[in-house]
């Protein structure tokens, strides 16, 4: 098995990834998972906090991936990959570590906008027009990010094992000891 010795990532780098990839599944599950409840179902609430709960780690961990990421311009890429997929891969990434930190900020304004889903239970119902608006508009963009994170996961993944496996399969032979 590869030790990440040919990597241009450290391990703790590599291991704050994986960290970050489950919080983001259990994150995403969650929030999926809250929009099917009605509003006075009774798991509503407890889901929406674990759901923010699990953002604000995200928020964390994705400022701290992205510190410690070098800048995604110095990614040497291979030589058998095309520029079009160089640029496909520096969507993709950058994409990658600016949702896990917008989607938690989108929460939060959300937070601030939504009297459903503000822990200050005073606010009650009675919301303006404009602040109705802004919360339509928060939900919307945080249910598309949602979106547009899980359909950039599968790209992620077969670019990975691409890579993993390499375009001849040379390394998937070494490393099976074929």
């Amino acid at each position: 098995m590869d030790n990440g010795s040919n990597s241009p990532f450290s391990p703790w780098q590599r291991r704050l990834h994986w960290l970050l990839a489950l919080l983001l599944v259990a994150m995403l599950t969650l929030g999926f998972y809250s929009s099917t409840l009605v509003l006075d179902h009774p798991d509503k609430a407890l889901v929406l906090r674990s759901h923010q709960v699990l953002g604000c780690m995200v928020l964390v961990l994705g400022l701290v991936r992205f510190r410690a990421r070098r800048p995604l311009h110095a990614m040497n890429y291979p030589s058998d990959i095309s520029s079009g997929q160089q640029k496909l891969a520096r969507w993709v990434q950058g994409l990658l570590y600016v949702l896990p930190i917008l989607l938690p900020l989108l929460g939060m304004a959300l937070t601030w906008f939504d009297p459903f889903l503000s822990p200050n239970t005073s606010r009650g119902g009675d919301i303006s027009d404009q602040q109705a608006d802004w919360a339509d508009h928060l939900h919307t963009l945080h249910y598309f990010s949602a979106w547009l994170l899980v359909l950039l996961v599968p790209i992620h993944i077969v670019a990975a094992l691409k890579h993993y496996v390499g375009a001849n399969g040379r390394q998937w032979r070494q490393r099976m000891r074929w």
